[in-house]
């Protein structure tokens, strides 16, 4: 029977935390259709994205040991809450201030998760599968975000109704809360003092201090265009590409998106101080290719590079990643993650937040370019940064 209860939580909490990241991706297909329809300049696409991003740092910073207060299934609930308000706002948008608002929800939902519903997960873990949680809870925003995003674009060639979208992603929402609901609390000494939780708490090792500023342009460089993606990925499919179908817009982000998973697992056992440097010079590369294919409308060249950029993102974020936690204790190890989480959704905020204030005076074309000088400017600064001697010390 236990075991059972425990399978049953395992279930529960995998489904929840990609429906979570499903719930994230469903609206990027549909930025452009807001903008037209709303008569929106792409400016505001990029503070769409900032605000989710924002929203996520928030919930890292603030809320990720609410669940040692509160339990882990109340404070799933406060996760799946923001996920249905996010989708209560996208279903029917009137204008800048309710996208602005849908996405702040989505991103404290996300980021929530990724503390609140990772734990209930990794609590709930049946013993025959051990290592199964790592792979879901690193697996699922790479997994989640795309299959959200081309289920939008799916239901989009058979109806016109957005807000249809919207109204099914919230049921998954609300039938993965009653699966937790039916599941056991895994937290039976609940802490008292939720308000001390709330104080924020980053730790920097003399270690982490050496190995960070390489790993934040790493962090920043790819997740920045990641960013750039989730705003114009559509945009750039049905203005520059010639792409007439949502779902086909659709695959313009979820090309660049999808492949992070591959790039993680194949940088497994490799030289993290070669790699890193690898991985950034591919990552630039492809996103100047990204660049000449808009250039030459051409969507195959297109999602090609977007392919090669992914795996070069999923591989510079796991090295970079790896050679941070690699030395630090298990006492070190929350505020070490919620560090490079900060750092790098930080450090795709920050130029998204400057692309927001000025995408009205360039187009796409202009835009992509500024965004590959700047993976130029990180992959040099990750040269300059980086040595090889401090990520083999002791």
């Amino acid at each position: 029977m236990k075991a059972k209860k425990q399978l049953l939580g395992f279930t529960a909490a995998s489904l929840t935390l990609g429906a979570v990241f499903m719930a994230g991706g469903a609206p990027i297909p549909f930025y452009h259709t807001y903008a037209e329809t709303l008569g929106l300049d792409k400016g505001v696409l990029s503070l769409v994205t900032v605000a989710y991003f924002a929203g996520t740092v928030i919930a890292l910073l603030f809320l990720p040991r609410l669940t040692n207060y509160w339990g882990r299934k109340r404070a799933i609930y406060l996760t799946l809450a923001f996920g249905l308000a996010g989708c209560f706002l996208f279903g029917n948008v009137t204008g800048e201030w309710r996208m602005l608002a849908a996405r702040f929800m989505q991103g404290l939902s996300c980021g929530l998760a990724s503390s609140t519903v990772a734990a209930f997960i990794i609590d709930n873990e049946p013993r025959r599968y051990k290592g199964l949680a790592a792979v879901i809870i690193g697996s699922a925003p790479n997994i989640g975000l795309p299959l959200g995003a081309m289920g939008s674009g799916v239901f989009n060639m058979f109806s016109d109704a957005i807000g249809m979208v919207f109204v099914i992603v919230a049921a998954l929402l609300l039938c993965c809360g009653t699966l937790v609901f039916a599941s056991t609390e895994t937290i039976t000494n609940k802490q008292s003092g939720a308000w001390r939780s709330l104080k924020p708490q980053l730790k920097i090792t003399p270690r982490v201090k050496k190995l960070l500023p390489a790993a934040a342009c790493a962090f920043a460089g790819t997740w920045a265009v990641g960013g750039f993606y989730q705003s114009y990925s559509a945009a750039i499919g049905i203005q520059e590409l010639g792409v007439q179908s949502t779902f086909v817009a659709s695959l313009t982000f979820v090309s660049f998106i999808a492949p992070v998973a591959l790039g993680a697992a194949l940088s497994r056992g490799r030289d993290k101080f070669l790699l890193q440097r690898f991985s950034m010079l591919a990552f630039f590369i492809a996103v100047a290719g990204v660049v000449y294919a808009i250039y030459s409308h051409s969507l195959s060249l297109f999602l090609a590079f977007n392919v090669m950029a992914g795996i070069a993102d999923g591989a510079a974020f796991t090295v970079s990643m790896a050679g941070i936690v690699e030395g630090t204790s298990l006492q070190e190890r929350a505020g070490v993650l919620s560090l490079i989480y900060v750092v790098a959704y930080g450090g795709a905020a920050l130029p998204n937040l400057l692309v927001s204030r000025i995408a009205q005076y360039f187009s796409l074309l202009e835009l992509t370019a500024g965004y590959a000088v700047f993976t130029g400017v990180m992959f040099i600064l990750v040269l300059l940064t980086a040595k090889r001697s401090y990520y083999y010390e002791a």
